[in-house]
């Protein structure tokens, strides 16, 4: 089996003897003992998700106990820091480990995007991951589907899988889409519209008057072509009229056309054109 192969080949790996050797503490979930491990083997391995499959081979312990482990010191006193189990280009062990229970969050995730490994990411679906799940860490980004905007065929392979171009983020009203329209190319934008993207939702008139480059105003037209009532903000700043408006007022918030001056517009066809609109449903 190629997985037993991999162990023995790390068991057979010559060892650095002058290293200091960590310790390893293995809790179980639902007890508060421990075991703990002399971790000889730590320095001549290929990656952290070999250490808990090493221990699961070489005793009876149970995959709720694999799935969470501890660093600690070489006297084995506190610990220094707590490592969840991380990717490996290794699909097999991280289907491996997903399948004993390891748990899973969005930041691997989030790695296997940016690195567009498919079968990693597929593997985290099998075992019940929702792909629209956003971070935990970082409260701008609404799910994984923002890592996509480089690569059509990801961005596809996610909308196929049900990815949410109209999820929002912890932040804000601000959606995959909203992020496509600011900084992504045209066919992204438009390929998530495809998928069920709607104006209602993104505060999208802003993202859009935030985009530099020479095609801002065109990504401005086609949005408000495509829905006539989204210049109806022209005149609101971003998050006005949210729950999160009052507390995000204080950092700095502006209406689309002073988000478009600030973007380099300044002289530009897009902020005369912002202006036109503007004036159609109210004085600046």
């Amino acid at each position: 089996m190629a997985l037993e192969r991999r162990l023995n080949d790390i068991e057979s790996r010559p060892k650095d003897t002058n290293k200091p050797q960590p310790w390893f503490c293995l809790k179980s979930r639902n007890s508060h003992e421990s075991d703990w491990f002399g971790a000889d083997l730590v320095d001549c391995i290929e990656g952290p998700l070999d250490i808990p499959l090493k221990i699961m081979y070489n005793t009876k312990h149970s995959p709720s106990q694999v799935a969470k482990f501890h660093w600690v010191t070489p006297s084995g006193d506190q610990p220094v820091r707590r490592r969840p189990a991380r990717l490996s280009h290794n699909t097999e062990v991280v289907a491996h480990l997903l399948d004993i229970g390891a748990p899973m969050n969005f930041e691997p995730f989030a790695k296997a995007t940016r690195e567009k490994q498919y079968d990693i990411l597929q593997s985290f679906l099998d075992h019940g991951w929702d792909i629209s799940t956003e971070s935990a860490i970082d409260n701008k980004v609404p799910s994984a589907l923002v890592y996509t905007f480089n690569d059509l065929d990801l961005a596809t392979w996610f909308l196929e899988r049900g990815a949410d171009p109209n999820k929002r983020c912890q932040l804000r009203d601000a959606t995959p889409l909203s992020y496509a329209i600011f900084e992504a190319s045209f066919a992204i934008s438009e390929l998530f519209f495809k998928y069920g993207a709607s104006t209602e939702h993104g505060q999208l008139l802003h993202f859009a008057s935030m985009r530099h480059g020479l095609d801002a105003q065109n990504i401005l037209e086609y949005l408000c072509n495509k829905d006539p009532r989204a210049i109806i903000r022209i005149n609101q700043f971003l998050d006005e009229g949210y729950p999160e408006y009052t507390m995000n007022y204080r950092f700095g918030l502006c209406t689309p056309v002073q988000y478009a001056a600030r973007a380099g517009s300044l002289e530009s066809e897009i902020l005369d054109w912002a202006r036109r609109i503007s004036m159609a449903f109210g004085s600046l």
